[in-house]
């Protein structure tokens, strides 16, 4: 079993000289004796953390992307509420951080195409322009927000925070084949994150999403607390110490079989596998 339940703890510092940007990888075995040439089924858990950001260390220039449904159900102050962090979140970015913004209903706009913040003028501006619309084509705004990631990232790692109150009812609305295309973004240093506002939205697809981004899945129940999901994933955008971090593992000779306990993006490859892990932001395992 890998743990991967994003939580930070205050590690204890060595008084001897260590590598300050190196993860730590913790194994902890069932049994501390296993039987020699006899079968038998042993759980190991893996565990990571990062380590802690330093105070004076400068970070990349950070790479957002948000995609938001601006669909009818939206109306109900929900969207006004996540204009309003979104608002919130570019003041805290830098000028040389790259932000965009893509919205859907029936259809989908880039209100705000992926680029330098700057002063954050132009970005508050064209919020202003972003309305209530129709139907909810998710799959559109999924797949938009992820080119733009593409064409933005330079070929280094981006996160794509998708929010949405209601249910797919336009464009690709299966789960496993929006999961998917979650899961290739990984392929381009894309991780996915979703928000679900209301009590209403489709959990599962929102979940499915997440997991296939190797990213973060939050429940919001009304707008205000979206936008404290939003700011809560920028905080790990702007701490983040590791970036589309994977886990490989080879197994030994004597290992038959090996089953993991989560639900990561695995891929195999010579003489193993791999586990997609995503982002890590400053003391998070």
């Amino acid at each position: 079993m890998i743990n991967r339940s994003r939580h930070r703890t205050r590690r204890q510092k060595s008084g001897g000289s260590s590598d300050s940007s190196r993860m730590d990888l913790n194994a902890k075995l069932e049994f501390n004796v296993v039987a020699v040439d006899q079968g038998e089924t042993v759980h190991l858990l893996l565990e990571m953390a990062a380590p802690e950001l330093e105070g004076e260390r400068r970070r990349d220039p950070a790479h957002l992307q948000v995609v938001l449904d601006r669909s009818g159900s939206m109306a109900t102050g929900k969207l006004y509420s996540a204009l309003t962090a979104i608002d919130s979140l570019v003041g805290r970015l830098r000028a040389d951080d790259r932000f965009g913004l893509v919205t859907f209903d029936s259809g989908v706009e880039i209100p705000v195409a992926g680029g330098p913040v700057g002063d954050g003028s132009a970005i508050r501006s064209a919020l202003h322009q972003v309305h209530v619309g129709g139907m909810t084509n998710l799959s559109g705004g999924l797949v938009r927000g992820v080119q733009e990631c593409q064409r933005i990232s330079d070929g280094n790692s981006s996160t794509l925070v998708l929010l949405s109150d209601g249910h797919a009812n336009r464009g690709i609305i299966d789960h496993a084949t929006l999961g998917s295309i979650a899961h290739g973004a990984q392929g381009e240093r894309i991780t996915v994150s979703t928000i679900g506002i209301g009590l209403d939205y489709d959990e599962d697809l929102l979940e499915a999403i997440s997991v296939g981004g190797s990213g973060n899945a939050h429940f919001a129940e009304t707008g205000d607390e979206a936008g404290a999901q939003l700011a809560s994933e920028v905080d790990g955008l702007l701490e983040q110490v590791a970036q589309a971090a994977s886990l490989t593992v080879k197994p030994g000779d004597q290992v038959s079989q090996v089953r993991l306990f989560n639900d990561l993006p695995v891929s195999g490859i010579e003489d193993g596998f791999m586990v997609e892990l995503g982002e890590f932001s400053s003391e998070e395992t």
